[in-house]
C-alpha cells in the first residue's frame, strides 16, 4: 500500500497508512443545470478531507478530459458535483461513493442527475499493488488512445525515442512562489499541494517546485508563522510538457473586516448604516498595521436557504471585488442585499484571490439578515362601563405572529383614548381616526383603533308591541339591533284595538333610547301615549309599530394608515372562550394591515399567479387550512405558505398597496 502524509486544517501532519488513489479522468454534461449561461462546475471529494480538485464551465452536451485528477483516501470516499450559483445558494447535483476494494482495472461512471441536472464522472480506483510509478524524465506509461476522442483518460502520444513503441503521458511541472505584500521572496514558508498531499519549504528565492504532475487543476497553500493569512491559498491549472508556478502572497499585514457579527437588516428603512436600515451595506477591511497599496479579495456568500428566481431588481449583489488599500489602510466594497425577508449573505475578505467565507485566510463579516420595519400606534376607545378597550390590544402577539415573515413592528404615538361612540360608522370612521393620530414613521406607518361598534350597510328593521300603557319601555337585544343612538327612528304607527280603532303615525319625539345597564348590550325603547286624542291604553291596548335603522356590525375595516377593530361583537360571541376572544382580535390585527402590505397577492416574488387568492371587497385568500387573509374573521393568526411568501417579497417603503401590485 501507498504511504502518505494528511495534514490537518491546524496544520498538524497525520500519518496514514493503507491509501487508495481516485483518479477523476473526465466529466461531460448531458443536461444543464442553469437555465442561461454556462453552469459553473465544483468536483468535490469527501475523504479523511474535503477536497475541491476541479472547477469550470460547463455546457449541455459538452465533455471535458480532465487528465487525471487525483486523491488519496482509504476505505471509502464521496465524489460530489456542484454547481456554484451566486448569489444564490450553491446547488447539490449528487454524489457517489467509491470503495478502496473498486477494481483498477475499470473505469466506473458516475451520474449525477438532481436539481434537474445530468452529468456524468469518469473515474477510477488503484492502490500501490496496481499503480504505475512515473519514470524519469516525467512521462509515464499510460493507456494508449481509443479511436473515440472523447475517450476516458489523458490524451496519450508516442514517443519517438522508446524502442519499443510504447505510448507515454506527458506531465507537466507545478511550483510554487511565495511573496510577501511588497513582491520580496518569503523563504521557509510551508508550501502545501492540496490534491497530492505534498508539501515542502521555500528557499531563499521563495520558490519551491513539487516536482512532474498530471495534467489538472490544483490547490496550492502556503503558510509562515507570524504572516497572514493563514493559509494563502490560490488554483492553478497545469498543462501537459509546460511549468506552472502557484503565485501566493504572505504578509505581516494583518486583515480585519466590519461588520463582523450577525445582524438583522432592515431593507425598507432610509440609508443609514449604522441603524442597520437599507440595502446597501459598507464593508471595510483594514490592515494591520495601516498599509497603502495592499490588494484586498473579497468574495460573498448567499445562505444555502436563500430564496431562488427573485427578479433582478429584488436580488443580492456586491461589488467591486477586489480593492487597493488607501493611506490609512483600508479598503472598502458593498454589499447589496436581496429584498426577501429571511435571506441571508455574509462577505469575507482575504489577501488571496478565491478565497471564499468561512474558509482558512478569509476574515469574515457576519451574517446579514434580511428584515423589514414597520411603526405602528395604538388608540382604543373608552369603553361605557369605565376604562378603555386597550386591554384587548395585543401587542406580544402581534409582534410574535409578524416575525416568521422576517417584519418587525415597532410601537409609535400616544393613545388618544377617545371617547366613548356606541357605534362609528364606515363613512365617518376614517376622518376620526385621523384626528388621533400622533406616531411617526409615515409612510411606513398603519394606526390600530380599537372601539365599540363599525357599522355600514344600514337598513330598515320594524317591531310591532303591544302596551297597555300610557308610558312603556321595551327592551332590544343589540345582536338583533346595531343602533346608532344618534340617528336611529325612520318611522311609527300607533293602532287602536278595541272596535272602530283609530290609526295613525307617532314622531321621534314620543320616543327615546338609551343603553342599559350592566352589560351596555341592549337597548331600552321608552314610549309616550299620552296627549294622542282617540286612544287609551289602559281600557284598548294600542299596537306600536317601530321602524328603525340597524347597522350590520363589521369585525374590521381599513380605510388608509388606519385599521379599524369592532371589540363589541367579539366580546359578545365569545364571552366564555378566552383564546378565541384573543384569536379573534389578533386576526383582524394582522388582517387589515396585511391588506396594506399588498395580501392577498395575486402573484408569486419570483413569478407566477397565486392560485389561492380571490376578490371579494379586496383580494383575499381561500388556502386551506384557513388563511389569515379570508374574507371573514375566523380566529386564524398566521399567513399561509403563499401569503408569508408574497409578504416576505414584499417592498414595504410605503404603505398601502395592491394586492396586484409588483415586486419591483
Amino acid at each position: 500500500m501507498l504511504r502518505v502524509d494528511i495534514w490537518n486544517t491546524t496544520g498538524e501532519q497525520i500519518p496514514v497508512t493503507d491509501m487508495a488513489t481516485l483518479t477523476i479522468k473526465k466529466i461531460k454534461c448531458f443536461e444543464q443545470e442553469d437555465w442561461t449561461g454556462d453552469d459553473d462546475i465544483k468536483i468535490v471529494v469527501h475523504a479523511a478531507t474535503r477536497c475541491e480538485i476541479w472547477r469550470g464551465a460547463m455546457d449541455t452536451g459538452q465533455l471535458r478530459n480532465l487528465g487525471s485528477l487525483t486523491a488519496e483516501f482509504s476505505g471509502s470516499a464521496r465524489i460530489q458535483l456542484v454547481e456554484v450559483d451566486w448569489p444564490d445558494g450553491d446547488d447539490d447535483l449528487g454524489s457517489v461513493t467509491v470503495n478502496e476494494s473498486a477494481s483498477a482495472a475499470v473505469d466506473y461512471e458516475g451520474r449525477f442527475t438532481q436539481d434537474d441536472a445530468s452529468y456524468t464522472v469518469w473515474y477510477r480506483v488503484s492502490t500501490a499493488d496496481t499503480t504505475t510509478e512515473p519514470e524519469e524524465g516525467g512521462v509515464c506509461t499510460c493507456d494508449p488512445p481509443e479511436d473515440n476522442p472523447d475517450a476516458e483518460g489523458p490524451q496519450c502520444r508516442e514517443d519517438a525515442g522508446s524502442d519499443d513503441g510504447a505510448t507515454e503521458c506527458p506531465m507537466g511541472n507545478l511550483a510554487a512562489h511565495v511573496t510577501d505584500s511588497q513582491g520580496q521572496p518569503v523563504e521557509g514558508a510551508t508550501v502545501r499541494l492540496v490534491q497530492l498531499g505534498l508539501t515542502g519549504t521555500t528557499d531563499a528565492t521563495g520558490n519551491h517546485d513539487f516536482g512532474s504532475v498530471h495534467e489538472g487543476d490544483y490547490t496550492v497553500e502556503a503558510r509562515k508563522e507570524g504572516y497572514s493569512p493563514d493559509p494563502a491559498s490560490t488554483s492553478v491549472h497545469v498543462s501537459p510538457s509546460t511549468s506552472v508556478s502557484a503565485e501566493l502572497t504572505l504578509s505581516t499585514v494583518l486583515v480585519s473586516i466590519t461588520p463582523n457579527q450577525d445582524q438583522k437588516w432592515y431593507v425598507n428603512q432610509p440609508a443609514n448604516q449604522s441603524g442597520h436600515h437599507g440595502r446597501e451595506i459598507t464593508i471595510t477591511a483594514e490592515t494591520t498595521p495601516a498599509t497603502a497599496g495592499i490588494r484586498i479579495y473579497f468574495s460573498a456568500q448567499s445562505d444555502a436557504a436563500n430564496k431562488t428566481g427573485l427578479p433582478a431588481a429584488m436580488q443580492g449583489s456586491f461589488s467591486p471585488p477586489q480593492v487597493l488599500t488607501g493611506a490609512d489602510g483600508k479598503a472598502e466594497t458593498t454589499l447589496t442585499l436581496s429584498r426577501y425577508g429571511g435571506d441571508k449573505f455574509r462577505v469575507g475578505a482575504s489577501l488571496n484571490a478565491g478565497t471564499t467565507p468561512g474558509t482558512n485566510g478569509s476574515c469574515d463579516t457576519g451574517w446579514f439578515e434580511v428584515w423589514r420595519k414597520l411603526y405602528y400606534e395604538t388608540d382604543c376607545m373608552a369603553r361605557p362601563g369605565g376604562g378603555s378597550y386597550s386591554n384587548r390590544a395585543d401587542h406580544a402577539g402581534l409582534r410574535s405572529a409578524l416575525r416568521p415573515v422576517f417584519l418587525e413592528v415597532q410601537q409609535t404615538g400616544a393613545d388618544s383614548a377617545p371617547a366613548h361612540r356606541r357605534v362609528m360608522r364606515n363613512t365617518e370612521v376614517g376622518a376620526w381616526a385621523t384626528g388621533l393620530r400622533t406616531g411617526g414613521g409615515s409612510p411606513r406607518y398603519f394606526h390600530l383603533i380599537f372601539l365599540d361598534t363599525i357599522g355600514t350597510r344600514p337598513s330598515d328593521a320594524s317591531r310591532t308591541w303591544q302596551t297597555s300603557f300610557a308610558q312603556s319601555v321595551v327592551t332590544l337585544q343589540a345582536r338583533q339591533f346595531c343602533l346608532d343612538p344618534r340617528d336611529w327612528f325612520v318611522s311609527a304607527t300607533y293602532t287602536d284595538t278595541g272596535p272602530g280603532g283609530a290609526t295613525g303615525n307617532l314622531a321621534v319625539g314620543k320616543f327615546s333610547l338609551d343603553v342599559d345597564t350592566p352589560t351596555h348590550d341592549t337597548y331600552r325603547l321608552h314610549i309616550d301615549l299620552r296627549g294622542i286624542a282617540g286612544i287609551d291604553p289602559t281600557v284598548n291596548p294600542v299596537d306600536v309599530r317601530v321602524t328603525m335603522k340597524s347597522w350590520t356590525e363589521l369585525s374590521g375595516l381599513q380605510t388608509g394608515k388606519a385599521t379599524i377593530i369592532g371589540i363589541r361583537w367579539r366580546e359578545r360571541s365569545f364571552s366564555g372562550n378566552a383564546t378565541r376572544l384573543s384569536n379573534s382580535t389578533l386576526n383582524t390585527m394582522m388582517h387589515e394591515p396585511g391588506h396594506a402590505m399588498g395580501l392577498a397577492a395575486t402573484t408569486y416574488p419570483a413569478g407566477g399567479n397565486i392560485g389561492t387568492t380571490y376578490y371579494r371587497h379586496g383580494h383575499h385568500c381561500n388556502y386551506t387550512p384557513r388563511c389569515l387573509m379570508y374574507q371573514s374573521n375566523s380566529g386564524a393568526t398566521a399567513f399561509c405558505p403563499n401569503c408569508e411568501d408574497a409578504c416576505r417579497g414584499r417592498n414595504l417603503e410605503r404603505l398601502p398597496q395592491s394586492g396586484s401590485a409588483g415586486y419591483g
